[in-house]
């Protein structure tokens, strides 16, 4: 029994392109991650992740760099 559903992918984005199929892995997504607190609870995202990658795998664009306070801005309506 998994805690969450489990997908396969070639690369994190998911998009099935088949250049990339020729390299297989098992990746971890954390989806959930600002709807759990750790991003409105002002930590230091510094310490958790990489702000460029962050912002790089959300494919919808509602993780946004916020270079005032060093952190990200999610818009959760276009999540």
């Amino acid at each position: 029994n998994l805690p969450a559903v489990l997908r396969w992918a070639c690369c994190l984005n998911m998009c099935g392109a088949v250049h990339c199929s020729e390299n297989v892995a098992i990746l971890g997504s954390h989806r959930l991650l600002a709807r759990h607190g750790l991003l409105h609870e002002k930590t230091d995202i510094r310490t958790k992740c990489e702000i460029p990658h962050v912002v790089a795998a959300c494919p919808t664009g509602a993780i946004r760099p916020d270079p005032k306070n060093k952190t990200v801005k999610v818009n959760e309506g276009r999540c």
